[in-house]
C-alpha cells in the first residue's frame, strides 16, 4: 500500500487487503487536520477584530467653481473620518481627520500632473479646502467628485 504526501492516509490498489484500522486511522489524521484548520481559522478571525477596523463610507459632491478662502470646497461628513479622499476627473485629495492646515492634491492639467499641499481647515465634521483656483481647489463646475472617507471603529 502507498500514502498520501502530507498526511500519509493510505492509498490502496486492487490487490491490498483493506482493513478497518487504516480507516479509522484515516478517518484520526482527517480528523486531526480539520480540527487544526479550524482552530487557526478562528484564531484568525479573532486576532482581525483587534486590527485596524474601519467603516468606509462614500458620498459625492459636485463642484461649483469657487474658489479661494473666501469660497472653499466644502465636504460635509456625519464625523469626522480618520481620512478620506475626494477625487474628480482631473484632481485627487487626501487629508487626515487631525487637526491640520493642509491636505495633499495630486492635480493634472494641460501642463502636466502635480502634486503639492492645499489649505484645509476642519469645522467640526466639515472638511474645508482651498487654492488659487477651481481646479487646484477640486471644484471645478459641474463636475461630480467622488469622496471615499474611512472612519476609525477601533
Amino acid at each position: 500500500m502507498t500514502y498520501t504526501q502530507n498526511y500519509q492516509l493510505p492509498q490502496w490498489v486492487k490487490s491490498d487487503r483493506i482493513l478497518m484500522d487504516d480507516f479509522n486511522d484515516a478517518n484520526t489524521k482527517i480528523d486531526a487536520a480539520l480540527k487544526s484548520q479550524a482552530d487557526s481559522l478562528a484564531s484568525h478571525a479573532a486576532q482581525l477584530l483587534t486590527r485596524g477596523n474601519c467603516t468606509i463610507q462614500l458620498s459625492s459632491y459636485t463642484g461649483n467653481g469657487g474658489s479661494g478662502e473666501a469660497s472653499p470646497t466644502v465636504v460635509n461628513f456625519p464625523s469626522r473620518p480618520a481620512f478620506f479622499i475626494a477625487a474628480g476627473t482631473r484632481g485627487l485629495l487626501l487629508a487626515t481627520g487631525d487637526d491640520t492646515s493642509q491636505a495633499w492634491r495630486i492635480v493634472t492639467n494641460a501642463y502636466g500632473t502635480g502634486f503639492s499641499t492645499i489649505s484645509f481647515a476642519w469645522n467640526g465634521s466639515q472638511a474645508r479646502f482651498w487654492g488659487d483656483n477651481y481646479l487646484l481647489q477640486l471644484n471645478e463646475p459641474d463636475v461630480l467628485y467622488r469622496v471615499v472617507a474611512f472612519y476609525a471603529e477601533d
